[in-house]
C-alpha cells in the first residue's frame, strides 16, 4: 500500500508502530495482526503507552488481520484504532477486518478499495491512476550488441545460408558419404541506409561456440551461471559495474583460442604452487616457438594440461582480450540488391595442432550455424588500398582466385554482368575437385556462356587435369594474359597469400620476361601496382 500510494503522488514513510514518530498531519494507515490478543513484536512498546501526542491533524485508516478461530480476533487492531482515535486522529474510513479463516483476499480488497476511493475524494489523488508498479523495456540485440562489440557494428539478418561444397572431406563416393558443411554462401540483409561496393569487406563479430565456452568454464572451475560484477581501472571492452554471468562473459567478450604468449605463461606460473608445473611452464617458455607458437597452444589448453594452475577468472579475461572482428570479402554486387550482401565462408575445422581435441574456427563455425532470420553483427570496411574494378567498364580484367579466394571475384563478375561491362574478363579459379568445391559453378558457367568471360579451372585432386593450380593455368594462357595486359588490363588476385599469390606473381613475371627478352619484371609489376592495375586481397 505504501508503494502504491507513493506512485499516486504521496510522500510515504513505511515504519512500525514502535518506531513511529507521531505525525502532525497527513494520513496514518495501520495494518496490524495480533496473537492471543497481544500486540505484534514490533508494536509492543506502542501498546504499552498510556497516552499519545496530539494527533488531531491526522486522518486514520486501520486494517486488522486475524483469524476468527481465535477468541481474541482483532483485539489488538481494535485497541490500536481506539488509542489513535483517542489521541485525536480522525478516521478516514471505518476500521477494516480481514479474516484468514474466510475470504481474506476479499476482505482486504474491499477495504483497500474504500481507502483509495476516500483518498481520491479527500486529496484529489487517485491511486488507481498510478499505473503499473514496474515498467519494462525489452531491448533487442540490435540495441545491446553494438555497444558490446563496436560502435560501428550493426545487425545483419540472415536471408539464406547454403552449403556450396559437395564433400568437404575430398571423398568422391557420394553414394556412401554424407555431405558435411565445408563452404557456406550466406546472404544477409543490411539495415536501412547501409551501403557497400563490390570488393569491400564485412567485419563480423562472432560469439564463442557453446561447447568451447563449457570447456573454458571447466578449465577455470567457474559455474556457468555464476554472477559476477567486474571493476576496471581505465577503459575496457568488458561490461563493468553490472551483474553478468560467467557464461555470458566467455561467450561474447573473450577470445578463447588465441595462442598463449610468453607473458601468459608467466601469468600461469604465478598462479600455481606446484614446483613441477612451474618447471614445465619454464621449459615451454624456453621452447616457445616450437612448443607453443607452432602448435597454436592456448592458455585454456595449458590450464587443462596443468590442473595445478588455479587461474582466477579476472586474470584469464585479461589474458584473453576482446573478441576481434573477422573480415570476409563481399561476394556480391549492390547492383543485384543494394539491401543485401553475400559472404562466402570457409569452415575451418580439424585436429588441433596442439594435439588436444579439435580446432574449429570461431567465426566460420558461428556463421555456418546461423539460420534464416537470425542476426549477426558487423560493419562494412573498405580495404586499404581499396579492392575495386576499373572505373571504365571497357577495361579488360584478369581475375585470379581459387577456393574461397573466388569470393570477391564473384561480386566483380556479378557487377560486370549487371552493369553492362564490355571489357574482356579472363577468370582463373580452381578447387580440389569440380564435384567437391568448385564454388558458384552454375553462375560461373552462365557468365561464361553469356560471352565476354573466359574461365580457366584448375583442379588439384583430379589426376590428368591440365592445370593443378591457378598459377599453372595463368602460365599456360600466357598469350591471352599478355595481350590483355598490353591492352591495359587490371589484375586481381585473391586468396591464399602464402603460396598461391606469390606463385601467381611469379607466373606473371615469367610471362613478362619471356615477352620482353629478359627485362626486369619487378619494376614492371611495381608500376602496375602503383597504377592500381595489380590489386591483391589475400589472407594467411
Amino acid at each position: 500500500m505504501a508503494e502504491r500510494a507513493g506512485r499516486a503522488g504521496f510522500a510515504t514513510t513505511l515504519t512500525t508502530l514502535d518506531e513511529l514518530t507521531p505525525p502532525a498531519e497527513g494520513l496514518l494507515i495501520v495494518v496490524a495482526s495480533s496473537y492471543n490478543g497481544k500486540a505484534p513484536d514490533n508494536a509492543q512498546r506502542f501498546d504499552a503507552l498510556e497516552t499519545l501526542p496530539d494527533l488531531s491533524g491526522v486522518r486514520l485508516a486501520v486494517l486488522g488481520c486475524g483469524n476468527t478461530q481465535w477468541p481474541t480476533y482483532q483485539d489488538f487492531p481494535r485497541r490500536a484504532h481506539e488509542k489513535l482515535a483517542a489521541a485525536g486522529a480522525v478516521p478516514l474510513i471505518e476500521r477494516g477486518e480481514a479474516d484468514t479463516d474466510g475470504d481474506f483476499d476479499g476482505d482486504v480488497s474491499a477495504w483497500t478499495a474504500r481507502l483509495w476511493a476516500a483518498l481520491a475524494e479527500e486529496y484529489s489523488a487517485s491511486a488507481a491512476d498510478a499505473g503499473p508498479r514496474y515498467e519494462m523495456e525489452v531491448l533487442s540485440e540490435a540495441e545491446v550488441r553494438p555497444s558490446v562489440v563496436s560502435e560501428r557494428a550493426f545487425p545483419l539478418t540472415v536471408v539464406s545460408n547454403e552449403e556450396l561444397t559437395g564433400d568437404p572431406e575430398g571423398l568422391w563416393d557420394f553414394s556412401t558419404e554424407a555431405p558435411r558443411p565445408g563452404v557456406r554462401s550466406i546472404v544477409a540483409r543490411l539495415p536501412e541506409g547501409v551501403t557497400y561496393s563490390a570488393g569491400d569487406h564485412v567485419a563480423v563479430f562472432a560469439k564463442n561456440d557453446p561447447e568451447l565456452v563449457e570447456w573454458a568454464l571447466r578449465c577455470l572451475r567457474v559455474p556457468r551461471e555464476q554472477v559476477v560484477r567486474l571493476r576496471a581501472a581505465g577503459a575496457t571492452h568488458l561490461p563493468v559495474d553490472t551483474p553478468v554471468t560467467a557464461g555470458l562473459l566467455l561467450t561474447e567478450f573473450a577470445e578463447l583460442q588465441e595462442v598463449a604468449t610468453r607473458a601468459d605463461l608467466e601469468a600461469l606460473a604465478a598462479h600455481t604452487a606446484c614446483p613441477w608445473t612451474k618447471g614445465q611452464l619454464a621449459e615451454l617458455t624456453a621452447s616457445y616457438p616450437d612448443e607453443i607458437l607452432a602448435k597454436r597452444v592456448s592458455p585454456l589448453a595449458l590450464l587443462e594440461r596443468f590442473p595445478a594452475i588455479e587461474l582466477p577468472l579476472p586474470v584469464f579475461l585479461e589474458l584473453a582480450g576482446p573478441i576481434k572482428p573477422r573480415y570476409y570479402s563481399v561476394s556480391s554486387s549492390p547492383l543485384a540488391d543494394p539491401g543485401t550482401v553475400r559472404l562466402t565462408v570457409g569452415l575451418v575445422e580439424g585436429p588441433a595442432w596442439s594435439g588436444t581435441g579439435t580446432y574449429q574456427g570461431m567465426c566460420s563455425a558461428y556463421l555456418a550455424g546461423l539460420k534464416e532470420g537470425e542476426v549477426f553483427y558487423g560493419y562494412v570496411r573498405v580495404p586499404a588500398p581499396p579492392f575495386r574494378l576499373p572505373d571504365d567498364p571497357a577495361t579488360p580484367v584478369i581475375l585470379v582466385g581459387p577456393g574461397t579466394g573466388f569470393a570477391p571475384l564473384r561480386g566483380f563478375l556479378e557487377e560486370r554482368a549487371l552493369g553492362g561491362a564490355t571489357g574482356r574478363a579472363e577468370v582463373f579459379t580452381g578447387c580440389r575437385h569440380p564435384e567437391h568445391d568448385l564454388l558458384y559453378a552454375d553462375e560461373l558457367a552462365s557468365w561464361e556462356a553469356a560471352g565476354g568471360v573466359g574461365v580457366h579451372r584448375a583442379y588439384s585432386a583430379v589426376a590428368g587435369h591440365p592445370y593443378r593450380f591457378v598459377q599453372d593455368a595463368v602460365a599456360a594462357r600466357a598469350d591471352e594474359v599478355w595481350e590483355l595486359l598490353e591492352q591495359g588490363a587490371h589484375v586481381y588476385v585473391c586468396g591464399d597469400g602464402l603460396r598461391m599469390a606469390p606463385a601467381v606473381r611469379q607466373a606473371l613475371l615469367d610471362i613478362h620476361r619471356n615477352r620482353t627478352g629478359g627485362e626486369d619484371g619487378a619494376a614492371w609489376l611495381a608500376a602496375l601496382e602503383a597504377d592500381g592495375r595489380y590489386q591483391q586481397d589475400v589472407f594467411a
